[in-house]
């Protein structure tokens, strides 16, 4: 099976009033375990919004290396979709409650929710890292980075998109990818 990880980094919690500032998204073989293609990009924010310094300090994301670095929002969910188009399910660490939101409301604040390929994304499976993974009494953790720790590896870029989503899947390729997708429904 082919699925993608997706991860964004945003400009606050609250889904509805957050823009993307991030995205990282890696198509994975679940038959071999590993990554096909990875995709990362900075997000330039719309005009008067602003990093809190909470956020500044937890993903190394500035105002300076969004407007030198960013590229413009549409250019990056095209980018997502050409990405997507091999995936036959998507996962995220507690993606129902905060990536799946998130993209839904970028998708109604571009007007897109409509179109074909938004609609593929949204209705497709979402296998949830946080929710879906059968952990054992012996692996309690369940914020990503100490999940990562009780499997035996490190997440070295917490809160960064890429490293994020390859930590993500890592984590999930240490379950059977059916029942996960059995669990996600």
């Amino acid at each position: 099976m082919i699925v993608l990880g997706l991860d964004f980094e945003t400009s606050g919690l609250d889904t509805a009033e957050a823009c993307i500032i991030e995205v990282g998204a890696v198509l994975w073989d679940t038959s071999a375990d590993a990554p096909l293609r990875m995709f990362s990009e900075l997000v330039q924010l719309p005009e008067g919004v602003i990093l809190s310094e909470e956020v500044e300090r937890k993903t190394g994301i500035t105002m300076e290396i969004l407007q030198r670095c960013g590229i413009q929002l549409p250019s990056v969910l095209s980018q997502l979709l050409d990405v997507s188009q091999q995936a036959s399910a998507i996962v995220a660490h507690n993606g129902n409650a905060y990536d799946r939101p998130v993209l839904l409301e970028h998708l109604k604040r571009l007007k897109w929710e409509e179109t074909v390929w938004a609609n593929r994304l949204l209705v497709m499976p979402w296998i949830d890292t946080l929710l879906d993974v059968p952990y054992p009494d012996d692996k309690p953790a369940r914020r990503l980075t100490y999940a990562a720790a009780e499997h035996g590896f490190l997440n070295p870029f917490s809160h960064r998109a890429l490293p994020d989503v390859l930590t993500t899947l890592r984590l999930a390729s240490f379950y059977d990818w059916d029942r996960l997708l059995f669990s996600s429904k």
